[in-house]
Order: C-alpha cells, then structure tokens, then sequence
C-alpha cells in the first residue's frame, strides 16, 4: 500500500473520515485511494526508536492487506509495545469492519 501524504486528504480524513477504536490501535478512514498513513504519539513514547519500532511492526502487519479504495489512518493508542499478535489482532478487525 501507498503511504499518504497529501495533506488535504489528511484534512478531510480527521475532519470527516469514520472511526473505528480497538484496544491498541485506533482508526479513521473515507473512500479514496487505498492509501495508508501510520502515527505514534509522542506523548505516549518519547524515544524515536519505540516510536520507529511500533511502525515497523504495523507496516509489517499491513504489508499484504486488501485495502480496496480507502485511505486509512491508524494510530496507536496503548502506551506500551504490545504484543505483534495483539497488534495484527486489532488491525485485521480494522479491515474486516472496514469492508
């Protein structure tokens, strides 16, 4: 999947895009192109590396997913480095609520 970028669909995603919230990973998306964009707050982890390893793990999980014309949001929301199984857990019902 593509990464997204375009700050005027970023706009439009937080000001009119659906949610979705799961235990460790929250999420929003319109019907767009099948664009993704991945965030860690600051707040929760201050190291970059923590920041930088939760992406990895969620671009991992998302690397083979079906997104058939939505431009997605996720951000994380627990404040510490879940398990990958717990992750990829709350981001397949992301996608299967999604459809």
């Amino acid at each position: 999947m593509k990464s997204l970028t375009n700050k005027k669909v970023i706009a439009e995603l937080f000001i009119t895009g659906r949610k979705i919230y799961t235990t460790t990973v929250n999420a929003r998306f319109i019907k767009g192109e099948p664009e993704v964009m991945i965030s860690v707050p600051v707040r929760l982890f201050k190291r970059a590396v923590d920041r930088n390893r939760i992406k990895r793990i969620i671009r991992e999980i998302i690397r083979n997913k079906e997104n058939s014309g939505y431009s997605i949001a996720l951000i994380y929301n627990s404040d510490k480095i879940e398990n990958i199984k717990d992750i990829e857990r709350d981001i397949n019902k992301i996608f299967l609520s999604i459809k």
